[in-house]
């Protein structure tokens, strides 16, 4: 009965040491390994946003083992499908490999990748294949990473401005500035603006009608300035002027910008009046009718004479020479479109100039409403300058004998006369001497 007790307890010893030794290896073998993985762009440290467009990105992965049990030869594929496109010269698929993994410690991929720019937001699932051995064997498995395209980079035109504030057909160029701005939550790259300009502005031969911004940060306003031709219309046009923006390899943004080149007062002379003006005259009044012929009201209107070397306002050699600043000077007011008026010069004219056609140049000035600065233009008046009585008298003569031959004619005339004079001269004494005999 003893021995029978003593082989029980030997036996129900035996069957917990089996129990005992077995339970750890059971529960290893019957729990399946764990693992999950996590993905950011930048670093864990410094986080990026990727935006669809997003370049050069660096994403980083981590891989967590967690557990029960340690693995060892662990090899991690990470298997790049759209949205992410690997950056030239970098591998398709981006692999890790670690000689052991302990239960609640992390491995880690970095590869660079771009994003495609038809991506919309939002997470996308990746695979990550995992090759590695445990206690059980040699094992594979894949499990998910998702990665965040949440970021937005967009362009906007932000408000633009042109110098003078008010453009007319006069200007000849003006400036205009844009600002362009990123509302987005991601940089904009790769940003070229350009600038396609409609009559009557054009892009001035010389400038740039493109600028390639490159980086575009989120909320702050960048300048770009354009310098533009503008052509003389005289009267008021709209047009709109276009720019386009790319940004992020293939995103694209158009915006209209409107022109208004305002209409300009513009003045010519109708008629010339004045008597028959010679060579040398000392005061002839010219009076001109001149007209606006533009689009616009001309406030303070004034025709200013420039003197030139045939044509000078007439002072009377008593007065101040000061005077020929107000003759030189005629104010016609205000001029409406279609609008005329009478200007009247007191001139003189160059002694030994030939006759002939002239130019008699006017600089009329004004200002228009809603510019600050006066508005300038040239006139030139044609003026005929007759010759002297004696000219008229002596240029028959000398077209049909020729100018020596004049020459020597006169010279000879001017001898007869001294001569005549003396014989007259010399006959008058004679006879005061014969009258005083008697």
């Amino acid at each position: 009965m003893v021995g029978h007790r003593v082989n029980s307890v030997k036996a129900v010893l035996a069957l917990l040491v089996v129990c005992f030794s077995a339970s750890p290896l059971t529960v290893a073998h019957s729990a399946s390994q764990s693992f999950q993985a996590s993905a950011v762009w930048g670093s864990v440290q410094s986080p990026l946003l990727a935006a669809p467009g997003s370049a050069d990105l660096p994403l980083y992965v981590t891989v967590f083992n967690m557990g029960p049990g340690d693995v060892y030869s662990l090899s991690v594929t990470l298997n790049a499908t759209l949205p992410l496109v690997p950056v030239a010269g970098e591998p398709a698929n981006l692999t890790q490999s670690v000689s052991a993994l302990p239960a609640g410690s992390s491995t880690f991929l970095l590869g660079y990748y771009n994003v495609s720019s038809s991506a919309a937001q939002g997470l996308y699932n990746e695979t990550l294949t995992l090759s590695y051995s445990d206690l059980s064997g040699q094992r594979t498995q894949a499990i998910n990473v998702s990665v965040p395209v949440l970021g937005r980079a967009q362009v906007r035109l932000s408000a633009y401005s042109y110098s003078p504030f008010a453009i007319s057909p006069r200007s000849g160029a003006a400036s205009l500035t844009v600002y362009l701005v990123n509302p987005g939550n991601t940089p904009a790259t790769d940003v070229n603006a350009s600038l396609q300009p409609s009559y009557p502005a054009s892009v001035a031969p010389g400038t740039a009608s493109s600028y390639f911004v490159g980086y575009l940060p989120v909320g702050t306003p960048v300048p770009l300035t354009f310098v533009l031709d503008v052509a003389n219309t005289s009267r008021a046009v709209n047009a709109t002027l276009s720019l386009s923006v790319s940004f992020n390899s293939d995103s694209h943004a158009v915006f209209s910008i409107p022109f208004v080149e305002q209409g300009s007062a513009s003045f010519q002379v109708d008629s010339v009046t004045s008597p028959v003006i010679r060579v040398g005259d000392g005061a002839v009044a010219v009076t001109l009718t001149v007209s606006n012929s533009g689009g616009a009201v001309a406030q303070y209107a004034m025709f200013t004479m420039l003197p030139s070397n045939v044509f000078q306002p007439s002072v009377p050699s008593g007065e101040n020479p000061l005077l020929a600043l107000s003759a030189m000077n005629v104010s016609v007011g205000t001029l409406r479109p279609g609008d005329a008026s009478r200007v009247t010069y007191i001139i003189e004219v160059s002694q030994g100039i030939p006759p002939g056609t002239y130019s008699l140049p006017l600089l009329v000035s004004w200002r228009q409403q809603g510019f600050s600065t006066p508005f300038l233009q040239e006139v030139t008046v044609q003026v005929t300058v007759s010759p002297t009585v004696t000219q008229s008298i002596l240029a028959p003569l000398e077209a049909a004998v020729g100018g020596f031959t004049m020459l020597a004619l006169l010279s000879v005339a001017l001898l007869l006369v001294i001569a005549a004079t003396v014989v007259l001269a010399a006959r008058s004494r004679r006879r005061r001497k014969a009258a005083q005999a008697q």
